[in-house]
């Protein structure tokens, strides 16, 4: 079978193909190798009409991109029939754990904590212009825009803008309110003397040079670079969530108060959820809103339930034992949170079959990156020794509990070089020639007695991070952690006087990897601290080669540029993330990677 990079699907204004790497797995299920995908036509068709999918029909049902090859198992999403069956009710209120009070007053302009990003879409809705698709993540499906299209180089985008949508002041959303959101997140706003910075995601609305409204409803964003699958980066970013009404942000900022958030006007949002109450450290409580546009396949109203109940629980401990004692109905996103291994023997005593476990990509590996503009790190000298040293199986064994693999720049093998766990630094058949060609490269450094240096570090995360401790003392190198809350992380993550950080480096795509290993010039959130222009020329190269097999190569390419030849970022290994849920709530998406997908709970029910 030969596929179209940019055939459009019959509910999507999709690029299918764009994430075909994901179906390779499915593929490799049958043995044979990924067929080739033919070149795409130079002009793009509009898409058509939405058909938005019956949540009876089961929105959590296994794709191709989730099933697996049996070399990926350990690490693909299983879905339980009882979550896959009965007819929607309507009413209840979900019952959820969240780890933190939503940072940088609910800007996700400002910050793209999970801590915000799993909360906010019930409010604001979920993503932009263009999400992913409920049935599929890797297939990108309208939002806000009902169609778009494209001209012959991929360089002009125009999005048909959705009528009927309403703030919950009842005020009309319009193409207006989009072309004010994207020109307020890439340029920022400047009053004066006062001044606002641009998105912290800036780097993921991609190369803009104009942004306009033409014919009324109607976003056209010009690029200064082709971005064949440019709507599939807008789709699968998190943080580029519309949250900033015009009618009421702009007023605000013209008279100098620049940067106003979302919470200074009253959370007012389009998604399926009105703000209840707020209360900090302790509760966030979501209600039905009765303005929310999307229905289901048979014409009915969303959402089912009445409401969400958020839970701030900021102990890991505190948060298992609440769950397991009947006070949650479905568990917090993000480190720290989810069941591991050990924990599951605890939950299956207290909740046999009344609970199952969402697993997603990730788990709690170890992973570090470098400020390579400082010292110590700035020698990939050093750089490297950390890679070779680094014990990948002593990782799994430690972290993974014996599960998980050698994981690239992305979780997703699919992408990766299929000869990584040959590499230096990967092989544990040579770990003990690598690690005497560590100690010699950080002696010809200038550390033959080994150096001393401090990591900004997450607290929830510390066992990866005194495993980094452990692992690298008999090195020489000692670390100093620097424990922080997640919303200190992140502010002091945007300075440039760190030198070594937890990082968490997750795309679904290597496109959506530019924020988080892009030049700090380009992407302030990035995870890296470097200015290597090259990197910005593989970003160049992937965002202009539609063919799915042309990227994989630059990415394989810059796989092993940054991981072997400057060792920016030494990643360990990928399992998967338990997210518990009870059983009688059903309709849940459960994302193949990236957490924070499908979180406007707008299809959940609780049969019950």
């Amino acid at each position: 079978m030969k596929m179209n990079v940019f055939q459009f699907g019959r509910r999507t204004g999709f690029l299918a193909g764009a994430l075909a790497g994901l179906l390779v797995l499915g593929m490799a299920c049958s043995g044979g190798a990924p067929e080739t995908v033919s070149q795409a036509p130079a002009q793009p068709a509009a898409a058509a009409q939405p058909q938005p999918a019956a949540p009876a029909q089961d929105p959590m049902a296994p794709t191709a991109a989730q099933s697996g090859s049996e070399s990926m198992a350990a690490a693909q999403p299983a879905q339980p029939p009882a979550a896959m069956m009965g007819e929607p009710k309507y009413g209840g209120i979900l019952r959820v754990g969240h780890r933190g009070d939503p940072p940088q007053a609910w800007d996700a302009m400002r910050g793209t904590s999970y801590d915000l990003t799993s909360l906010a879409p019930t409010i604001y809705g979920d993503r932009n212009m263009v999400k992913p698709c409920r049935e599929d993540d890797s297939d990108v499906c309208p939002a806000k825009a009902v169609s778009w299209e494209s001209n012959a180089d991929f360089t002009v985008w125009t999005f048909t803008i959705r009528d009927g949508i309403k703030w919950h002041d009842g005020v009309p959303f319009t193409a207006e309110d989009t072309a004010y959101w994207l020109n307020l997140g890439f340029y920022g706003a400047k009053v004066g003397d006062q001044e606002r910075l641009p998105a912290t995601s800036k780097a993921s609305l991609g190369d803009i040079k104009n942004i306009e409204v033409v014919d009324g409803n109607k976003v056209r964003v010009t690029l200064g670079r082709p971005t064949a699958i440019y709507p599939t980066i807008l789709a699968n970013h998190y943080g580029l969530i519309i949250q900033h009404p015009k009618h009421l942000m702009e007023p605000r900022i013209q008279a100098g108060e620049v940067n106003v958030t979302p919470q200074d006007i009253g959370f007012i949002g389009t998604g399926p959820f009105k703000m209840e109450k707020y209360e900090k450290n302790v509760i966030v409580q979501v209600r039905r809103s009765d303005l929310y546009w999307e229905k289901n396949a048979q014409g009915g109203p969303l959402p089912y339930l009445d409401g969400l109940d958020f839970f701030i629980v900021r102990d890991p401990q505190a948060f298992h034992a609440a769950f397991r004692g009947n006070r949650l109905d479905a568990g917090a996103r993000g480190g720290g949170f989810y069941v591991e291994k050990e924990l599951l023997p605890a939950y299956e005593r207290s909740l046999g079959d009344k609970v199952w476990f969402g697993e997603i990509l990730g788990g709690r590996a170890p992973q570090i990156a470098f400020n390579v503009l400082q010292p110590p790190f700035n020698d990939v000298r050093v750089r490297r020794a950390v890679h070779l040293w680094a014990n990948r199986q002593s990782a799994i064994d430690a972290m993974g509990g014996g599960d998980g693999q050698p994981r690239g720049l992305l979780a997703n093998a699919a992408w990766s070089n299929k000869d990584l766990a040959s590499w230096p630094g990967y092989n544990q058949a040579t770990k003990e020639q690598d690690r005497a060609e560590a100690k010699r490269l950080l002696a010809e450094a200038g550390y033959p007695d080994g150096l001393e240096v401090e990591m900004l570090a997450r607290r929830p995360l510390a066992e990866q991070n005194e495993w980094w401790q452990g692992e690298l003392a008999p090195l020489g190198i000692q670390l100093k952690l620097n424990l922080n809350d997640y919303q200190t992380y992140d502010s002091l993550k945007l300075k440039t006087d760190w030198k070594v950080i937890d990082s968490s480096i997750s795309a679904p795509f290597p496109e959506r990897l530019e924020e988080r290993i892009a030049t700090k010039t380009i992407s302030p959130r990035s995870n890296i601290i470097h200015e290597d222009q090259k990197i910005t020329e593989f970003f160049e190269r992937l965002n202009g080669s539609p063919e799915l097999e042309t990227r994989r190569a630059i990415f394989q390419e810059m796989e092993r540029y940054m991981l072997v030849d400057q060792v920016y970022t030494v990643q360990t290994f990928v399992g998967f993330n338990r997210l518990p849920i009870r059983s009688h709530v059903k309709g849940i998406f459960i994302p193949t990677e990236t957490p924070p997908t499908h979180v406007d709970y707008a299809t959940v029910w609780l049969d019950k």
